[in-house]
């Protein structure tokens, strides 16, 4: 059977009940990061020594410190947790910035290739219509290699494409000379 009382009543019985007196029995205090011995319980609330704030009631005494001590390691664990996760986001914004450096860098290097690839082809096609120099006449042989010369001068040089031109003129000269007679026809 439950009985209720008032705020008054209660108050009143608390008045009356006298307060024990402390113990004196030794308690072994493990909330903190090292272990104490002290004698009584109310000795435990004391020597605080914490940097963090301690919750206190009404009449100045802290409920529960070793609940406090717990919340104390939990917010420093959350201290250390949120610097070392801002840690971690400022590495891996550097390392996005350096790979998109990097992107930028390889997409630059393949628009060149590209150019140079593009510039090869057309060096291989009149490199090619050269080949043909049966069907080609000196007039004709002499306009691809200004082209060679004047429109692609890095390929030009780089494979040395000047030393094709005596082995494609000597036989259109060849041809060119073959009905020629210096002493007859000196022109």
């Amino acid at each position: 059977k439950y009985t209720y009382k008032s705020a008054e009543e209660l108050a009143a019985e608390l008045a009356i009940t006298p307060t024990p007196a402390p113990s004196a029995v030794k308690v072994v205090d493990m909330t903190g990061p090292q272990t104490r011995v002290l004698i009584g319980y109310d000795k435990i609330v004391d020597t605080r020594g914490s940097h963090l704030p301690v919750l206190a009631s009404a009449d100045g005494s802290v409920p529960m410190p070793e609940l406090q001590h717990n919340l104390n390691q939990l917010i420093e664990m959350a201290a250390t947790d949120i610097a070392r996760v801002k840690a971690r986001l400022h590495r891996e914004r550097d390392t996005q910035r350096g790979l998109q450096h990097d992107r930028a860098e390889v997409r630059e290097r393949v628009q060149k290739e590209t150019e140079s690839i593009h510039h090869l082809r057309e060096v291989i096609g009149i490199v090619q219509r050269i080949n043909a120099a049966d069907r080609l006449n000196m007039a004709q042989c002499v306009e691809l290699f200004h082209v060679l010369r004047t429109q692609h001068p890095e390929e030009f040089a780089a494979y040395d494409l000047g030393m094709l031109a005596p082995a494609l003129a000597f036989p259109l000269v060849r041809q060119a000379l073959a009905g020629w007679n210096p002493i007859l026809n000196p022109d």
